[in-house]
């Protein structure tokens, strides 16, 4: 049932969530308004998304912040994983955000499926490239295909990529950026 969340802090106070493949929520449906997340770490553990989405949802996320939080090992704060899936999220603010410091797939990552980001401010996210075998890539907004970007600001965020040794010397993961694989990109910064 589409339910609709309004005006809540929710603060973690720097506890840890270790849950396999765990989030926050998992697959919202209906309105997320004027709320805040803040002050949260996974362990380091497979897989763990604050929020994800792998069921046919189109959640609308508008004025909410995501701030401190960190996750760890191939993971995002946002993850859309389902063809019939399209999460909105206006006027949202991203900020002081560490994805993942083992491997990462971005801040927002949009692997199946659409996502719309509008009016968003992602400050000070920091992204860490896959350091093993060189497939993954660091990225603020790692989108594809079906994810339009409209009126964002990417301010002060990093994506950093490394180096692995294989059996034909040094080689360097694939590229990484501020937005990445994505459908539209209109009057952002």
């Amino acid at each position: 049932p589409n339910v609709e969340f309004k005006g809540f802090t929710v603060d973690f106070n720097n506890r840890l969530f270790s849950f396999v493949p765990g989030a926050f929520s998992v697959n919202p449906a209906g309105k997320i308004l004027d709320c805040v997340f803040e002050n949260c770490k996974s362990g380091r553990v497979k897989s763990v998304f604050f929020i994800q989405i792998t069921a046919g949802v189109s959640p609308v996320f508008s004025n909410c912040v995501f701030r401190n939080i960190q996750t760890h090992y191939r993971s995002s704060v946002v993850y859309v994983n389902s063809a019939a899936a399209h999460p909105v999220f206006s006027h949202c603010k991203f900020q002081d955000l560490t994805c993942a410091q083992y491997f990462t797939y971005g801040t927002f990552h949009t692997a199946v499926g659409s996502a719309t980001l509008r009016n968003c401010l992602f400050l000070r996210c920091q992204n860490h490239q896959d350091m093993h075998n060189g497939t993954y890539r660091s990225a603020t907004i790692h989108g594809n295909a079906t994810t339009y970007i409209e009126n964002c600001s990417i301010i002060d965020c990093s994506f950093r990529g490394a180096a692995y040794e294989s059996d034909d010397g040094l080689v360097w993961a694939e590229l990484s950026g501020p937005i990445i694989k994505t459908a539209s990109v209109v009057n952002t910064l």
